[in-house]
This record gives C-alpha cells, structure tokens and sequence, in this order.
C-alpha cells in the first residue's frame, strides 16, 4: 500500500540498539528569513501524553532550525478531538494533524510477511509526500524514539520521499534518526522550491558538507 512508502518501518534488529550513537551538531549557513514563505499549522492528538508533546515539540523545532525561517511550523492545539471542521482544513491542505493509534487499529498495515509473520512492522505512517496527517503507532514507539520518528514522518509532509542515507531511510534507525541531515534539507528545499543554500542541517561524526548542492 502506498502509506507504507511514506512509513518507517522497525527492523528485527532495532537499531543495533546496544551502539554508542555518533555525536552531531547543526550548522547555521545563512540569516534566515525575515517572514515565512508558508507557516503550517499543526493540531496534535488529544491522546498524546506529555513527554509525548515534548518529543513532538523537539522535532518541530529541528524542522523550522533547519527550514531557516522559510517555512515555519506551529502548534495550535494540543487537544485534538477530529473535529470535523479541523479535518475538513487539513485535507484542503490548510494544516496537519498528528495522531496517536496503537497495533490494534484496522488501519494498521505492516505489508508482507515471512512465514506468517510481518518481515518489519510500522511504527508511523504519513498519509503522502507532501500530506496532511501523520499516525503514530505508539504503543510500538520506545519512549526515546518519539522525537526521531516525528521528525522522520514529518520530512514526508514536508516533501521529502525515503533515501537511503540518515533521517529518510525508510527502516528505523535511531542513531541516524536524531536531526535534519544535508540530504533531508535537500530533498525537502526541492519540493518547497526553497534556497537550499539558505538551509541549515545538521552534521554526525567527522562527516563533512557535499561539494555540490
């Protein structure tokens, strides 16, 4: 199904979960932008706890770092309650919505199975690239993934598909899911039709900047 293209998908081995994870940090490449070219709103979950918001919070954050003013992301409620009205806007593409369902939706769709048994399960789903709504799985989301996942399934309503490398890898990996890398910047400044060089990202270990945008 096309959602589990824009999912991120746990593998047996959860991360090599037991690794020291690489250090990062940001780099700021230029002044951001004085007004936003697009500001979304964004209507949260009821059903979400605090550290929940916390998390989900750390995550916006990362996306308008990086996103340099250009494009700002805003919560406006806390207590999402699919109020038809909010439904309505989001799908006209006015706004996001982030829900919170466990395993036992019907919605859910872990895809293939090997010997009766899915070969990866979902953790989060965004409805497309460039979409209008996120489902968290939560009761498969360690408590310190949250902020990585969110950040993951927010790259596709910002615009940006699954790639091969850190934060848009489609399987989960939570030392590679911890801030908005070069590649992700650069697959959501393509979309936007926003100045990359004016982006920010962030950097793990020794890597360094491609040579070319």
């Amino acid at each position: 199904m096309r959602r589990l293209l824009m999912g991120l998908l746990l593998l047996v081995c959860m991360s090599c979960l037991g690794h020291q994870p690489l250090p990062y940090h940001y780099i700021r490449v230029a002044e951001g932008a004085m007004v936003p070219w697009k500001t979304i709103p964004i209507y949260l979950d009821k059903q979400f706890g605090q550290a929940d918001l916390l998390a989900i919070d750390d995550a916006i954050n990362a996306w308008n770092y990086a996103l340099n003013g250009y494009v700002k992301l805003r919560v406006v409620s806390t207590s999402f309650d699919l109020e038809p009205e909010v439904i309505k806007q989001c799908l006209a593409g006015g706004c996001w919505m982030i829900m919170r369902i466990d395993s036992s939706n019907p919605m859910v769709d872990d895809g293939p199975t090997v010997n009766g048994q899915p070969a990866a399960k979902t953790l989060a789903w965004a409805n497309d690239v460039g979409g209008n709504r996120i489902y968290m799985i939560r009761d498969r989301i360690d408590n310190k993934w949250m902020m990585g996942v969110s950040l993951h399934e927010m790259g596709h309503l910002l615009g940006a598909k699954h790639d091969n490398v850190y934060l848009m890898q489609a399987h989960y990996n939570w030392e590679d899911t911890r801030c908005v890398d070069y590649y992700s910047i650069k697959l959501v400044a393509e979309y936007q039709h926003l100045p990359l060089g004016r982006m920010n990202y962030c950097i793990y270990g020794e890597e360094v900047r491609p040579a070319s945008h």
